[in-house]
């Protein structure tokens, strides 16, 4: 049963057939992973994938709904926001290895915002959360059509020190700064130099119109997933009408968000990990952790954290707990519902998504038993 085989866990991967092996890995992976999920009523299903350089263990979990009466598959697709921004990111630092000094300009050489200041941040600063980016706020952009989506970002403001900043600002720099230089959307650009040589097109998906079905296949369409919530003394979960609406979730351009599995996050920083140093893709993400904000008080997150270009680092500061390696670097999207990591010294890297619409707090516990387990399970890591 169950029990008897997560039990002789230790004794299996020693003696015992791969295949019997591998099995009770992912049995007790689920266990773990279900147990740190009991407590939350709102979430119906989740997906997982794992894998390590250093074990060579590879798990790949679904479990529970994707919608209402649908299985939560490996190919479900849910948006994952902010999660999905370390793909723009990696294309702006591959066009960066190609084209050096491309991120070192100032940012209001951009003709779109030749109107921030001059001589303040350039676009590495953007990428690390520094650039003082006030506006467009992401309440001003969620409910809007593309075409307003556009000229919200074009009055981009800077504000010296910011007490707060806006992402969505940073990011769709970016992506303009991008589009000038290469005359490319970011949508295209992903797909070329990340999703492709990554081997992600069926894993995480992008688009660019304002309907959803004009952008995805029938068969992708069919693979999404919605995100559910939870009211205050019922003991059932009710999708999110955002994730019900073509209109809204539509803009999964690099900018606003993606469509992404958990495979698919996991396999990206995977697929860093055993990209060649020398690639565009291993110098660019090498790049990126080189290029640091330092930690500090952050006026969006309301705690200590620290950001490199494009990716989250020190990573027990963003709620990945006590187990994940002091060089870990990941991101997490959706209120901490989706995330992914990838540790450079145990080979180790993970993607997760839940389906519940759940307080970032306790997303930050869920998050750190997941970890845990991953580097107990998957890498090997003595209990602890």
């Amino acid at each position: 049963d169950v029990i008897s085989l997560m039990c002789a866990l230790p004794l299996l991967t020693r003696s015992a057939s791969p295949v019997l092996a591998a099995h009770a890995v992912a049995e007790e992976l689920s266990d773990r992973i279900s147990q740190s999920l009991l407590a939350v009523p709102a979430i119906e299903g989740y997906q997982y994938f794992a894998s390590s350089q250093a074990t060579d263990r590879q798990v790949d979990l679904a479990q529970g709904a994707s919608t209402a009466g649908r299985p939560m598959s490996s190919q479900t697709l849910h948006p994952v926001r902010c999660a999905a921004k370390p793909f723009l990111a990696l294309a702006a630092l591959v066009h960066e290895v190609h084209h050096p000094g491309f991120l070192a300009e100032d940012i209001s050489s951009c003709e779109t915002f030749d109107h921030l200041p001059s001589g303040k941040f350039k676009f590495w600063d953007v990428l690390c959360h520094d650039a003082g980016l006030v506006k467009p706020r992401l309440a001003e952009t969620f409910f809007t059509s593309n075409r307003a989506k556009d000229v919200l970002v074009r009055s981009a403001a800077c504000e010296v020190p910011p007490e707060q900043y806006s992402e969505i600002a940073g990011w769709a720099l970016i992506a303009e700064w991008l589009r000038m230089k290469t005359g490319y959307s970011s949508t295209q650009l992903v797909s070329d130099t990340v999703l492709d040589p990554l081997g992600l097109r069926q894993d995480m998906l992008f688009t660019s119109s304002d309907s959803v079905l004009a952008g995805l296949s029938a068969a992708d369409v069919s693979r999404l997933g919605v995100y559910f919530g939870h009211r205050q003394g019922q003991t059932h979960s009710f999708p999110l009408i955002a994730d019900l609406s073509p209109q809204i979730i539509a803009r999964n351009d690099p900018v606003w968000g993606g469509l992404a599995s958990a495979r698919g996050l996991g396999r990206f920083y995977e697929g860093l990990l055993k990209c060649e140093e020398n690639a565009p893709i291993g110098r660019a993400w090498r790049a990126a952790l080189t290029y640091s904000r330092g930690s500090m008080e952050d006026p969006i997150l309301r705690r200590r954290a620290n950001f490199c270009a494009g990716f989250m680092t020190d990573l027990v500061d963003h709620g990945f707990g006590e187990s994940a390696g002091r060089n870990s670097f990941g991101y997490v999207g959706w209120m901490g519902s989706s995330w992914g990591i990838a540790d450079p010294e145990s080979g180790l890297a993970c993607g997760f998504i839940h389906n519940g619409f759940v307080d970032p707090h306790l997303n930050e516990l869920i998050r750190s038993q997941v970890v845990k387990a991953t580097y107990e399970v998957i890498g090997g890591q003595a209990p602890g």
